[in-house]
């Protein structure tokens, strides 16, 4: 049933989607007029100072009519006054400025350097709509300009690129103060005086450019050997990567992070023919179960060991919920299933899942077993005081322990208290007589014994201590 539903979407009349010449822009930028430039967080009055930094490795392109009181220009940089432009001193107050910013210094910001090859300073746009929403089933390689892409950079606006002495950029052509500049032209002016305060670090590098085979939509975004430059890519794009919410999440080729949703790739040899189909299999499908904003789908040419192999990368657009699996199930049991082979690998995610944040784990464990712990710690000192070295039960009658009963439970550490019971003897070695306590109503039995034998006893006694023999001298009168 399914597979009829799919082959009569496939003879219906949509649009069959074809890989052309993208537009890619560059993000990052600055100006003069850019409040985040200055150190003060606003645009100088006429009343301040103008302090650039000394070395001012940029290209800044000053407004029409600057009013200042002065200006300290870098020693190293270029500022670009336009034509007809005019810097009016004003050594006089005037009203356009606050009280607190008369005759004081606007520092400008020295303009921080961004990769080329950094897939979050690239997006791209339509002439017609502006800006595409990201696409979050295209790899990583795929967001940065290819080789047949058109690379935009927003005129009345400056920036600096760094190429990170990379030995190759792709690239269709440039699109720079709306001029257009082919790659024949483009690769001397990142060597001039000029393009180096826009591009940095570009002494090595060479463009590679495929703009006469843009259409084709079997064309890979950059020319093999792309693995090398792949590298330096992910090596920037590591930590922008976040945790994805799923079980065994997946790595598709040209992906520098790990997510959730499925992909298909086999070194089978597919046509344009095929991957039109595989596109427009996706898309009815998408449209018949309206889901077409919920999934993001990727059909594309990546070079894996040096080969050309096809890829299809499904995902969810929000929160993961399996939509994509289910829908990488339904391709593979339709269009993909004449192509497996031996090589051919198929990669799905499990279930959802969020996992903790860092360090919750350790939070979990130790937390818990920190309350524990101080739970039987003040059940010890609830039910249990040292008084006299000696360990005592308390009764029910005592409500909460008390700072006192806590104070003798700590002071009584450096006694053996638990062993104290157990123990009859003092530390001057003298025996200690046990005494009986006697309570009252109670009958105990006692032996006295007479005059004599005490006499004998203390005799026997002195005997023994001495070592000798001692005379019973002492004369007790009996009847006395």
């Amino acid at each position: 049933m399914l597979r009829d539903f799919l082959l009569l979407c496939l003879v219906s009349n949509f649009m069959v989607p074809t890989i052309s010449s993208g537009i890619k822009q560059w993000v990052p930028n600055f100006s003069f007029t850019d409040p985040r430039m200055w150190t003060q967080a606003h645009l100088p009055c006429a009343d301040q100072l103008i302090l650039f930094p000394a070395y001012f490795y940029a290209l800044l392109d000053l407004p029409s009519i600057v009013r200042t009181k002065g200006m300290i220009l870098p020693s190293f940089g270029t500022l670009v006054l336009p034509q007809n432009g005019q810097i009016e001193f004003n050594l006089n107050p005037v009203s356009d400025c606050e009280v607190k910013l008369r005759d004081s210094v606007a520092n400008f910001k020295k303009p921080d350097r961004h990769f080329w090859y950094l897939s979050h300073n690239w997006r791209e746009i339509d002439d017609r709509n502006g800006p595409m929403k990201i696409n979050t089933a295209k790899p990583h390689t795929d967001r940065i300009p290819c080789s047949y892409d058109e690379v935009r950079f927003p005129p009345d606006r400056n920036f600096v690129v760094d190429l990170q002495l990379i030995p190759r950029i792709d690239l269709g052509h440039v699109q720079l103060n709306d001029k257009v500049i082919y790659p024949q032209e483009f690769e001397p002016f990142i060597l001039s005086q000029e393009g180096q305060k826009m591009f940095r670090n570009g002494e090595v590098t060479i463009i590679s450019s495929t703009m006469e085979l843009a259409g084709k939509i079997g064309l890979p975004c950059h020319s093999p050997p792309f693995e090398y430059y792949e590298a330096m890519l992910c090596y920037n794009e590591k930590e922008f990567c976040q945790i994805p919410h799923c079980l065994d999440p997946i790595k598709p080729k040209g992906f520098c992070c790990k997510i959730c949703g499925a992909s298909f790739i086999t070194d089978t040899d597919i046509n344009d023919e095929i991957m039109e189909l595989i596109l427009k299999v996706l898309k009815t499908n998408l449209m018949a179960l309206g889901e077409t904003h919920e999934i993001d789908y990727y059909v594309g040419i990546v070079e894996v060991d040096k080969k050309l192999q096809a890829q299809v990368v499904i995902t969810d657009v929000e929160e993961y919920n399996e939509k994509s699996t289910k829908l990488m199930r339904t391709l593979l049991a339709s269009v993909l299933h004449p192509y497996e082979t031996n090589q051919t690998k198929i990669s799905l995610s499990g279930r959802p899942y969020k996992p903790s944040a860092k360090g919750s784990f350790w939070n979990f464990v130790f937390f818990p077993l920190f309350t524990i712990l101080a739970v039987l710690f003040l059940i010890y000192t609830y039910y249990y005081k040292v008084e006299d070295g000696k360990l005592q039960v308390l009764t029910w009658s005592i409500p909460v322990p008390g700072p006192q009963r806590l104070q003798s439970f700590f002071n009584s550490w450096n006694s053996q208290f638990i062993f104290a019971r157990f123990e009859n003897t003092h530390d001057d070695g003298e025996t200690s007589i046990a005494e009986l306590q006697i309570q009252p109503g109670t009958s105990t039995s006692t032996t006295t014994e007479s005059p004599e034998a005490e006499i004998e006893s203390q005799i026997q006694l002195a005997e023994d201590q001495n070592g000798e023999k001692v005379e019973n001298l002492l004369e007790i009168d009996l009847d006395g």
